[in-house]
């Protein structure tokens, strides 16, 4: 990861301000270079659609997507971004 993006993302990480805790959801972009051969989707089941749709981008065509969620559908989602033959459930 490029230096000056790595201190971006950890800047808006502080959840807190002199000992006042905060909590906010923080979401992170992947920064790749090249392709991948698997991609883990680790995400909410309302958030797998999207995922899915990022992992398509950044497969080899050979590669893997595998999710490893919980709830129904999920496999499904997956195999509708990235083609059924590269998906896998966990």
């Amino acid at each position: 990861m490029r230096e000056e993006r790595r201190d971006e993302i950890e800047g808006k990480m502080e959840l807190g301000h002199e000992g006042n805790p905060f909590y906010r959801t923080v979401f992170f972009v992947a920064i790749t270079v090249g392709v991948l051969y698997l991609a883990l989707i680790l995400v909410k089941s309302h958030q797998t659609a999207r995922a899915a749709r990022q992992a398509a981008n950044i497969l080899q065509p050979d590669g893997l997507a595998i999710t490893l969620q919980n709830g129904l559908g999920n496999q499904a989602t997956l195999a509708e971004a990235v083609g059924a033959e590269r998906a896998a459930l966990g």
